[in-house]
């Protein structure tokens, strides 16, 4: 290849689609999510709580923390996984309290 030939040639560079930075109350309420459900867990193993309101009131909770999270990162499969653990928790209050 000529030097010509070599200038002529442009470098393809194949550019990673940039994501708005995630705002700091979006990290604050997803961070809250982990604790709210790893707490809840760990207070039911060892039966501080039982798997009443306040057991179930901290999975909804962290669950729409997390989804919130997995939704402005565009996170699909954790926001699912979300969604339904936020539904199994929202059922439960509404079987207790109905």
């Amino acid at each position: 290849m000529t030097e010509q030939e070599q200038a002529d040639v442009t470098p393809i560079s194949v550019a990673k689609p940039e994501h708005p930075p995630i705002p700091l109350w979006v990290t604050a309420v997803g961070w809250y999510g982990v604790l709210a459900i790893l707490g809840a867990y760990y207070l039911s193993s060892l039966d501080k709580i039982d798997q009443g309101g306040l057991y179930q009131t901290l999975n909804a909770t962290g669950a729409v923390g997390l989804g919130v999270l997995c939704f402005k990162k565009r996170a699909w499969q954790p926001l699912a996984l979300n969604l339904a653990w936020l539904a199994i928790a929202c059922y439960a209050l509404w079987a207790l309290f109905i």
